[in-house]
């Protein structure tokens, strides 16, 4: 079933089926707010920090950066 062809009804299905399953996977789990933000929203969120980082700020600055040669012959026609 693709969920694209439903457009915002296939939004909708995905969201609902996502909510559901986690509540069936936390329903048999000791898990207690302590340790679900400790143990999942901190360690998310310090991967996302870091991969967003790493994986796009850094693969953009790479790319778009001016090479070293570039800035050197300028600065020294500028002297």
């Amino acid at each position: 079933m693709s969920y694209k062809e439903y457009g915002a009804a296939g939004i909708g299905v995905m969201f609902t089926k996502a909510l559901l399953c986690n509540w069936m996977v936390t329903l048999g789990a000791d898990i207690t707010l302590a340790n679900w933000w400790v143990w999942n929203q901190v360690i998310v969120t310090l991967g996302n920090l870091l991969s967003g980082f790493l994986f796009t700020g850094l693969a953009l600055h790479l790319v778009t950066k001016e090479p070293v040669l570039t800035e050197l012959k300028t600065q020294k026609s500028a002297s």
